[in-house]
């Protein structure tokens, strides 16, 4: 209790340097310290190596990138966990697709010019470590440790906390359906107020307070803080186990979950989201049911209304008086008195005020949306009212602002309760989120984090100081202050925490945060995309269509039905592209598509340029692919193509085509060396779409091959693999032996007997040589026999003659001559483990060797083409990968 004991004394310097590393340390949890730590530990080992052993420029190159990947993953997650206390979370990706118009910068120059110093120290260390790591031509160390080190630098970012977290947050897109979404989404609609209490609809006040949770009432924690809202807890309801959900962690989230019963899921990546007229449109939330009921509906913040798509919000569901910084600051006397968030809070209730008069003269009932600013993190910006009395005299600049804010938010409801319709409205004080990062988190963590959820009820009618301690989410408020208003209804997900007819849905399910995210498409569905009942307006800057009114942004894909219910599909950085969602489409669906050119010329003919195009009609259709310019395609043009019917044929020659460039070349040759009949099995996420749809060509299926993604039971399957032993320590109940490769060392020199083969191994060649290419070698001239472990061997052939060759054990070989030049062969360089570890065929002033382990090849024809192959000799014959098959053991 030593940091507490610290802000109840006259300590301030010691707090405020505490406070400073606290807000660098204290936000990060043991374990994600741990993943970091070990992250760096492994990025530093490999380095360490490096700098010992020496390595070749190739890969140090690539450690180098990797250097730069976990500077710039550290970077991307320590700025995050100080917006968010949790890392990279939804919030995170929601404000890179809308943007952060409106956040105030101002509050993180620090941050950002550490972040900054941050990078330029990595990369110089980049540079030195470039110039002093020793090359590996020197010879030194074994050659483990040379490839160690590159291991060790892909662990560290396999480990980092950042990719966890966005791992993490690709799961959901990709979760089981569970429960049906119908079945407990609902969508509420109002009729008259159940409750004749009242003689008229009482008006509504809800105030988000910013960052301000529940916490903050812990007396314990915070002797003295919010003492104004715990008075005036005393006089109304308190719901005090309420739950943050996924979603809703930051000011919009929450606002979307309170109002509307869900967590906020956005459709798509980038600004095509951002380009909608309309937010949310297919969802029923609060101001949509109070507009209905005749209220006049107000919002007021002291933030950009642009900022996270606040101000959209608020349009899209029936609020008619919508205003934020542009709009108030010049109603203010001093319109340099703002912080780099917006208003001052003492400044947003004074004019909240004179909203209220203006609302409370109308005849009709009204609600009122206030959001405070003063408590947002990092330091939180107390307003000048409250400068003569901070919290307990500490030097605190959060504790302050949260003290003060306690104090304005007190005083605007006190001078309301006093009006003759303020008497009897129903206000409501509610977290837009929990408190992310800022100097009272140190605090925050020792108590039990819960939303601030309070309504005063001026009617009386549901009872006076009163804790409900039943366990719910911020999606329940909204079903719950409709019940304030006379009203009894779930509102998408929330449920009424006054109705014990009602259960919370967080009681209902096991896994809640698995379920929300198992209805993300769900959720995506809620966006309502326009109907297509007129023409398509295209624009090439920026590259879109115009539908109805609303824009959208290429790269994307439209596809519409029988009634014009249009669905948009666009790219996701971390899953699907749009063409995934193309190949996937039916022969006879209706879309319009709009890319990169080069994206769509394999399979819909040349399209003009290098720049956008676009496409529509039919996947089972002829189509051609046109250069975005400004246009128009009519209604006309658009109501023929529907009426076509697409050939599943047609589309499934394209779906080849495009499937011919994407699929591996390994698995286009088990499919062509296995039985008809056979089961094969393939474990890789990023071919999985690929492989359904290349399973399901006619041509395949009429073979009655079959394909699974996962190790089938007892069932005898065939797969690739580059390594035999591998496999069959992977498989250890199944007998796994060798089945088809298309080309070994052996068949490959055979086939090239009138060309000239030159041959230059590295690391190691001879451990899986069988005997009879070793006999088969020895009668082409070559010494292969005497070749040593992890030995260097360099030969020239021409016609099947050996014109040069060259063995060692220990040392570098070189074959260079006059007689090699006149054929145009410059240099042949052959290093084993235990010499330089590489490989060089220099062919008319061009190095054509793969530089690989194993026998690396060149062949160049009489037509002087040149071929480059390597055997991986260490390991088998083979070139690359092999067919395999796998029976269960008996």
């Amino acid at each position: 209790m030593v940091g507490v004991t610290c802000i109840l004394s006259d300590c301030n310097q010691m707090v405020i340097d505490m406070n400073i590393i606290n807000m660098y340390l204290g936000s990060v949890s043991p374990i994600t310290w741990t993943l970091f730590l070990l992250s760096s530990l492994l990025i530093l080992s490999g380095f360490l190596i490096f700098f010992r052993t020496g390595v070749q420029r190739v890969y140090l190159l690539l450690a180098e990138c990797g250097l730069f990947l976990f500077s710039c993953l550290t970077v991307l997650y320590f700025v995050s966990n100080r917006f968010t206390e949790c890392g990279i979370n939804t919030a995170v990706l929601y404000h890179l697709r809308t943007g952060l118009s409106g956040a105030g910068f101002a509050d993180f120059y620090d941050l950002i010019g550490e972040g900054l110093l941050f990078l330029a120290i990595m990369m110089i260390l980049a540079v030195v470590a470039y110039v002093k790591i020793p090359n590996a031509g020197a010879g030194k160390g074994r050659w483990a440790w040379r490839k160690l080190p590159l291991w060790l630098i892909l662990a560290s970012l396999l480990v980092h906390p950042a990719v966890l977290d966005i791992t993490r947050l690709c799961l959901p897109l990709s979760a089981p359906s569970g429960a049906s979404f119908k079945k407990w989404f609902v969508t509420p609609a109002l009729s008259t107020p159940e409750s004749p209490r009242v003689e008229r609809k009482p008006d509504l006040i809800w105030i988000y307070l910013e960052s301000v949770e529940r916490t903050y009432f812990d007396q314990h924690l915070f002797p003295g803080l919010a003492g104004n809202l715990r008075h005036l807890e005393q006089e109304g309801v308190s719901f005090v186990n309420l739950d943050m959900i996924e979603g809703s962690e930051w000011t919009i989230g929450g606002m979307v979950a309170s109002q509307c019963g869900m967590p906020l899921i956005t459709p798509s990546w980038g600004e095509s989201m951002g380009a909608m007229d309309h937010f949310l449109s297919g969802a029923t939330c609060i101001g949509d049911l109070l507009h209905d009921q005749g209220y006049l509906l107000s919002y007021m913040g002291g933030a950009d209304l642009n900022f996270s798509g606040k101000g959209k919000f608020y349009q899209s569901h029936g609020f008619t008086r919508v205003q934020g910084l542009r709009e108030l600051l010049p109603r203010i006397k001093d319109p340099l008195y703002r912080t780099a968030w917006g208003l001052y809070d003492d400044s947003l209730f004074d004019l909240a005020w004179k909203e209220f008069l203006f609302l409370e003269k109308q005849k009709q009932p009204f609600g009122l949306f206030l959001l405070t600013l003063d408590t947002h993190h990092p330091h939180g910006h107390a307003s000048k009212t409250c400068g003569g009395h901070p919290y307990k005299k500490q030097d605190n600049p959060m504790l302050d602002a949260v003290h003060c804010s306690d104090e304005l938010v007190a005083d605007f409801i006190r001078k309301i309760r006093k009006t003759s319709r303020g008497k009897k409205a129903v206000i409501v004080v509610s977290s837009d989120h929990l408190a992310q990062y800022n100097l009272a988190s140190r605090y925050l963590r020792k108590g039990k984090r819960k939303e601030l959820f309070l309504v005063l009820d001026g009617s009386a009618g549901k009872g006076q100081n009163r804790k409900i301690s039943r366990h719910g989410t911020v999606l329940d408020e909204g079903a719950t202050v409709l019940d304030f208003l006379g009203y009894r209804t779930p509102v998408g997900l929330g449920r009424d925490l006054l109705d014990p007819g009602q259960s919370p849905l967080v009681d209902q399910f096991k896994d809640f945060s698995g379920q929300l995210a198992s209805w993300h498409d769900n959720f995506i569905q809620l966006w309502d995309f326009p109907r297509l009942d007129g023409e398509i307006q295209i624009r090439s800057r920026p590259a879109g269509i115009l539908l109805n009114g609303h824009e959208y942004r290429s790269p994307l894909l439209m596809t519409w039905d029988a009634t014009g219910q249009t669905t948009f599909y666009f790219n996701d950085p971390f899953g699907p592209k749009v063409l995934d969602y193309y190949l996937h489409l039916d022969a006879d669906t209706p879309f319009f598509w709009m890319d990169q050119c080069a994206v769509m010329r394999p399979f819909v003919g040349e399209a003009a340029g290098d720049g956008i195009c676009f496409v529509y009609g039919k996947p089972g259709l002829d189509m051609r692919a046109e250069p975005v310019l400004d246009q128009v395609i009519g209604a006309e043009i658009l109501q023929r193509q529907r009426a076509r019917h697409g050939n599943e044929e047609i589309f499934a020659r394209q779906r080849r085509k495009i499937l011919a460039s994407r699929i591996r070349p390994a698995m286009k040759m088990l499919v062509s060396a296995i039985p008809d009949n056979s089961l094969i099995y393939a474990n890789d996420p990023h071919q999985d779409w690929d492989l359904q749809l290349y399973f399901q060509d006619p041509e395949i299926r009429g073979r009655g091959l079959q394909y699974t993604n996962r190790v089938p039971g007892k069932r005898p399957f065939f797969f690739v693999a580059s390594d035999l032993n591998n496999e069959r320590k992977k498989l250890p109940n199944y007998q796994v032996s060798f089945y088809f490769a298309p080309k070994t060392l052996r068949d490959f020199l055979a086939s090239h007997l009138r060309d000239t083969v030159i041959l230059a191994v590295k690391d190691e060649a001879t451990t899986s040589l069988s005997a009879q290419t070793r006999k088969y070698l020895a009668s082409l001239g070559l010494a292969v026999d005497r070749l040593t472990y992890r030995g260097s061997y360099a030969a020239v052939l021409k016609e099947g003659k050996v014109l040069a060759q060259r063995y060692a054990p220990r040392t570098t070989v070189v074959l260079e001559s006059e007689e090699l030049k006149k054929i145009g062969v410059d240099k042949v360089v052959s290093g084993g483990a235990l010499a330089s570890n590489r490989a060089e065929i220099w062919y008319r002033g061009k190095n054509y060797a793969l530089n690989r382990r194993g026998f690396n090849v060149v062949v160049i024809d009489k037509r002087d083409w040149v071929q480059s192959a390597c055997f991986d000799t260490f390991r088998h014959e083979w070139e690359g990968y092999a067919v395999f098959r796998a029976v269960p053991k008996q």
